[in-house]
């Protein structure tokens, strides 16, 4: 499998990667993490089973997007696939360490507010309307993403309302939740936000400082499934 994984880097690099014996690392309460290196590069690389290759490939896609803002420091995705029984997903590899402070919060806020505020080309969908380009994942649960014009009927179909059907799948009863559903759309009439990037959730380690100085604040959401959609 590893080979295999070497293999893809060099391809997706188009230069020579192989690596040591791998470091297991940190990889989220659903995936295996490692690190890979060959003693000049590194990188890092989340493990699940093979069925979830969708999940990994729209993660890939969804962190390439926010690393083409530039504008909060975000691992660069390198490649992904499966090898035997395993999906993975490799990603620029980063240094994490630095000491949090009251000033590089607030660095990291403005950062992540002007990743909410980037604003795509008007000939792309989401410049207008509420959704993304595929379906992801939260953690490994499904996430639609279909294209919506309004925000109101986006959040009822896609978000509430997919997750009560779900939850009834698992066995979840909801009285009147039907009612509540028709309501979403009454209830939002009057709000009619812009579109924005946004990302997956930030738990309380994921925004660290990088070791290099003069560096960009960064936050390591792909240690998890990202959350990638347009929407306020």
């Amino acid at each position: 499998m590893w080979n295999q994984i070497c293999e893809h880097i060099t391809t997706a690099t188009s230069h020579t990667f192989t690596a040591n014996n791998p470091t297991s690392v940190g990889g989220g309460c659903i995936n295996q993490g490692y690190r890979l290196n060959d003693g000049d590069r590194s990188y890092f690389v989340k493990l699940n089973s093979a069925s979830q290759v969708a999940m990994f490939e729209a993660e890939a896609w969804g962190v390439q997007q926010m690393w083409e803002t530039q504008t909060i420091r975000v691992p660069k995705p390198i490649c992904w696939g499966t090898a035997g029984n395993s999906a993975y997903i490799v990603l620029e590899w980063l240094e994490l360490g630095g000491r949090s402070n009251s000033q590089a919060m607030e660095k990291m806020g403005r950062q992540l507010a002007r990743l909410h505020q980037w604003t795509p080309q008007p000939d792309y969908r989401g410049y207008q309307q509420f959704g993304w380009d595929i379906n992801n994942t939260i953690g490994s649960t499904p996430q639609i993403n279909t294209w919506t014009t309004d925000w109101g009927e986006f959040w009822r179909d896609h978000r509430i309302g997919y997750q009560l059907k779900l939850a009834r799948r698992r066995g979840g009863t909801f009285e009147n939740s039907d009612r509540f559903l028709d309501k979403i759309p009454e209830l939002l009439s009057g709000h009619h936000p812009k579109p924005a990037l946004v990302h997956g959730d930030l738990w309380g380690v994921m925004p660290l400082l990088p070791m290099m100085e003069n560096q960009s604040f960064l936050t390591r959401l792909p240690i998890l499934a990202i959350e990638k959609l347009i929407s306020p």
